[in-house]
């Protein structure tokens, strides 16, 4: 039974592994997907809150609804412009 256990948790751990392991080719739209989420959005998010701080919270969302919109229109090497601006 002892055997059985260890070899089922190390079963376990080899597939925990397995589904951490980033994909060997990265496309140019999951690159772009992985920016947009992690890099850029929070450098604009605290830029919008500085700009905005005294302003409404309707003013807030129209700034973020334009970010979002700007971000979904722009070509990859440009939203990598657009980052390095911010920084």
């Amino acid at each position: 039974m002892r055997h059985y256990a260890e070899s089922s948790r190390s079963a376990g751990q080899d597939a925990g592994r397995k589904r951490l392991t980033p994909p060997a080719q990265v496309t140019q739209e999951a690159a772009f997907d992985f920016y947009k989420s992690s890099l850029l959005f929070l450098p604009v998010s605290s830029l919008a809150a500085r700009l905005f701080e005294t302003h409404s919270r309707d003013s807030r969302a129209v700034f973020h609804d334009n970010v979002k919109i700007m971000l979904n229109n722009c070509s990859f090497a440009y939203f990598l412009q657009i980052y390095n601006n911010y920084l």
